[in-house]
């Protein structure tokens, strides 16, 4: 087993775990990486942009049996004439322009739905001219333990301290989460079983819950 980062972010690694380093956005650090490697699966956690795509695509074509995205459930939030629950088929058709970029989050957000289907689009071409062994993973929000964007500590630490909790005025707001153990089990099935080539799919959740049920819990 490998893993490939640039060693910012701290990790305790199994033994026997092979740590390379570099940054996947310069395709002189992937390639020199990688060498003459060849791998039954890759994962790919990091790609954000199409470019991203175009340089693993040229890197792995012909040495890994499964490439698996994780992509993400933004890819529909930027398209146009579609509602919730979002399917897979409704990722394709028009999508909305962008926002002005003085709009700092609605921009930003926009950007990253924008760039992970200009990825996606990249990876299933590549399935579709030279069977680059693709799927893509649209996932909402995935928490775990050891989360290192701290996406709820804010609300634990709050709740250690006995202050008061800050919720949006919404009441029953659907939290779109799903849990990292149940990512990583759908994972090691596609891998085991190699199905999913070619094919995207939405991630979830069995239980949608409000944001009040999940600090409940």
């Amino acid at each position: 087993m490998t893993v490939f980062n640039r060693g910012v972010t701290p990790g305790v690694l199994p033994a026997g775990v092979e740590r390379l380093y570099g940054d996947r956005s310069r395709k002189q650090d992937l390639e020199k990486a990688i060498g003459q490697r060849r791998f039954d699966a890759v994962i790919d956690t990091t790609l954000y942009t199409g470019a991203e795509a175009l340089t693993a695509i040229e890197e792995l074509k012909d040495r890994t049996g499964h490439f698996i995205f994780i992509s993400t459930g933004q890819v529909y939030l930027i398209r146009k004439g579609v509602a919730r629950p979002f399917r897979e088929e409704d990722y394709d058709g028009e999508v909305m322009a962008a926002p002005p970029e003085d709009h700092d989050s609605d921009y930003h957000n926009w950007a990253y739905g924008f760039h992970k289907r200009e990825a996606e689009d990249h990876l299933f071409r590549a399935w579709g001219e030279h069977g680059f062994p693709v799927t893509s993973l649209r996932a909402p929000m995935i928490n775990s333990e050891r989360d290192h964007y701290h996406r709820i500590l804010g609300y634990l630490r709050r709740m250690q301290d006995g202050g008061p909790l800050l919720l949006p005025d919404e009441q029953a707001l659907a939290v779109r989460h799903v849990y990292g153990d149940d990512v990583a089990r759908a994972i090691v099935a596609l891998v085991e079983t190699g199905k999913g080539k070619g094919r995207a799919f939405n991630l979830s959740q069995d239980e949608t819950v409000s944001l009040e049920q999940i600090l409940g819990m």
